[in-house]
């Protein structure tokens, strides 16, 4: 007999019975479990602000006190916290920083207060939230909270603001509007880079704007004024209230209201001063700069210190702490040139407590960088006098920064990175009377090339007079003391041309006077110099038959004290030379100077000037290495110029070669 081997399944019932079962469990575990999360995921985010605020007790014991959040965020960064550690991992709650208080605060989803180190403010409106979309300043408001926001990372969208929060935008930049519409009574500010319209409808509230903003529309603010500390690219309009333009602000266009709706004071720059209808409007009364005036425009008032178009006597925009230098720096990074302008420090400055984003944000081809082309779009680069008025920029560093990709540049010999200093890129540009101390620039993940503590390239002409540098700097080409890279040059390309807009530097002065620079310079790659760090400047260190007006160079009465180091090539006391670049002669025959391919008649004759100039220390590089210049080989003879370049001193050593050996003894008087 076969028997049935068939097994009996589950009945429905059964089954029915079993998941029941596990729907119950699961009833009551879930919630269990995402309870035992929850209070895992508090747990920890506690610790993590407990630790966050160690870390700002032992900068404040260090006398580093935070200004505002960028410098929370660089204290909390060297401290292992990155912005992504500012989200806690527990659902809808909120780490911010209490600016009263200094200290890293704990909220629920609620917006109460979880954890805090010690007492705290109980005006939100001090309290700082670190924001990376539009949409969480709509969450915000949403849940009824009232905090000021620092922006994370670059946003794009809209923000409406219905209470008066401040807002800064960190170094980063905000693609849209920004609004504020409000009939509360109070202060606020609005800073940093903002690519759209600042709007402004709030008739009891005093308001402050730094840095740079496209248009501003002043719907009405009280009569305790909106104050412009910055620079409008396009139009300020101001429509009821009062308007002043601060030392420090700087409009394109200004729009003023029939006279009945306000009040206006200049003390800065105007560009363009306008009215909203003819004959009626409000009268600027102005101490500042107005370069002319245009339709409808109401003049200026009859006690006016400067009742006329044009720059006052002495006339300077005074940046007196780090708030106001961030702010000029948003502001050229914007698109503000200061062409004509000086700009006069009038107090030292720490910048040591976090990382600098440099005044001028292109690189060396004056162009912004898109792919592997160039486009028409004009750089944004300081070209005016800035004034160190023998006051101190202290802790210049990179430490952190990271670059946008539109300042990389890739040169000839396929050296990429960006260029970095106090400025990045100046045109026809003057430094003077600035020192620079405790500076550290250093190799980070991104290269660095034409890196230097006061400017990283300098374009068209250059004057740095009477500057001081003390600190190391390191880059990977391109390296100097004070200036990273001197690129003043003639090329026959056209703006068609996929790779470079065509540079005309023609008639550009070169001046280097009273610099020193005490420190260590190194490149990881090539070209290094105590002063400068890359030398290119055609008719002087390059020709160009095609110039009819000759640049000049000129250094005298600098020193350099340290060591200068090329892992490669190119390395000098004073500064190295471009690739493209040497002496404005090419070889001697019968002791005759033979400028080739170039008519004696146009032979720039007193065009390099290097005199009395110093160096102490020790030069390195594996080829092409020199006392003062690092040129096409070790040892160049310069007796041609001896009229122009003389009385230079050098104490100290030169190493070069694989391996490397000393090759001082090989230098003559008249040799590099």
């Amino acid at each position: 007999m076969i028997k049935n081997l068939r097994k009996r399944g589950f009945t429905i019932v059964e089954l029915v019975i079993v998941i029941a079962v596990i729907a119950i469990l699961a009833a009551i575990l879930i919630p269990t479990f995402s309870g035992i999360i929850k209070k895992a995921n508090i747990a920890s985010d506690t610790a993590m602000a407990k630790n966050m605020n160690t870390a700002l007790v032992m900068a404040d014991s260090e006398g580093n006190v935070p200004e505002d959040m960028g410098d929370v965020l660089f204290i909390l960064y060297g401290a292992g916290y990155v912005l992504e550690n500012l989200n806690p991992t527990t659902n809808g709650y909120y780490f911010v920083w209490d600016e009263t208080t200094n200290q890293i605060l704990f909220l629920t989803d609620t917006f109460e207060v979880h954890y805090s180190s010690k007492a705290y403010s109980e005006d939100t409106l001090n309290w700082w939230l670190p924001i990376d979309e539009a949409s969480d300043v709509t969450e915000i408001e949403a849940i009824g909270a009232k905090v000021s926001y620092c922006m994370a990372k670059d946003i794009e969208g809209d923000l409406n603001f219905t209470y008066l929060a401040n807002f800064d935008t960190n170094g980063f930049t905000l693609e849209g509007d920004i609004s504020y519409v409000s009939d509360a009574t109070g202060s606020f500010s609005v800073s940093g880079i903002i690519e759209g319209t600042l709007l402004v409808n709030a008739p009891n509230a005093n308001v402050s704007h730094y840095g740079a903003v496209e248009n501003v529309n002043i719907v009405e603010v009280s009569q305790t004024s909106y104050h412009e500390y910055g620079f409008v690219k396009v139009s300020l309009e101001l429509q009821k209230g009062r308007l002043v333009i601060e030392n420090t602000g700087n409009a394109t266009t200004v729009v003023l209201p029939v006279s009945t709706n306000g009040t206006a004071e200049n003390k800065g720059y105007i560009g363009t001063l306008s009215g909203k209808t003819e004959g009626t409007n409000v009268k600027l009364n102005n101490s500042g700069f107005v370069e002319q005036l245009g339709s409808n425009a109401g003049g200026f008032h009859e006690s006016s210190s400067n009742g006329k178009v044009g720059a006052p006597t002495g006339f300077a925009i005074l940046i007196e702490n780090l708030n106001q230098l961030e702010a000029f720096r948003d502001a050229v990074n914007f698109g503000m040139t200061c062409e004509g302008l000086t700009v006069k420090l009038m107090s030292d400055i720490d910048i040591s407590n976090r990382y600098w984003v440099p005044i001028g944000y292109n690189n060396k081809y004056l162009a912004i960088r898109e792919g592997d082309g160039e486009t028409t779009t004009p750089a944004n680069v300081f070209m005016g006098t800035f004034d160190g008025n023998n006051k101190t920029i202290k802790g210049l560093t990179n430490l952190g920064y990271i670059a946008p990709q539109i300042t990389f540049v890739t040169n000839v010999s396929n050296i990429h990175g960006y260029v970095y200093g106090l400025f990045s890129v100046t045109y026809d540009a003057v430094v003077q009377n600035l020192n620079m101390t405790d500076v550290n620039i250093v190799l980070t993940a991104f290269d660095s090339a034409c890196v230097g503590a006061i400017i990283g390239v300098s374009r068209g002409s250059v004057t740095v007079k009477d500057c001081s540098v003390k600190g190391n700097i390191s880059g990977v080409d391109g390296v100097g003391g004070a200036v990273g890279y001197v690129y003043a040059v003639m090329n026959t390309k056209t703006v068609s041309d996929p790779k470079y807009i065509a540079d005309n530097d023609q008639g550009k002065d070169i001046i280097f006077e009273n610099v020193t620079v005490e420190g260590d310079i190194y490149a990881s790659n090539q070209r290094a110099g105590g002063i400068i760090g890359a030398n290119l400047v055609y008719n002087v260190f390059a020709l160009s038959e095609s110039a009819t007006l000759y640049n000049t160079f000129s250094m005298t009465g600098c020193s350099f004290k340290g060591s200068v180091k090329a892992t490669n090539t190119r390395a000098g006391g004073l500064f190295a030379n471009s690739s493209g670049g040497t002496w404005l002669y090419e070889e001697k025959v019968d002791s005759v100077v033979t400028i080739v391919g170039f008519p004696d008649e146009h032979i720039n004759k007193n065009g390099c000037i290097i005199q009395n100039n110093s160096v102490e220390g020790s030069v390195t590089a594996s080829d092409r290495v020199g006392r003062f210049f690092g040129q096409g080989s070790n040892v160049v003879d310069y007796s041609p110029l001896n009229d122009t370049v003389n009385n230079n001193t050098f104490t100290g050593h030169v190493y070069a070669g694989s391996p490397l050996s000393d090759i001082t003894d090989d230098f003559g008087e008249n040799t590099n």
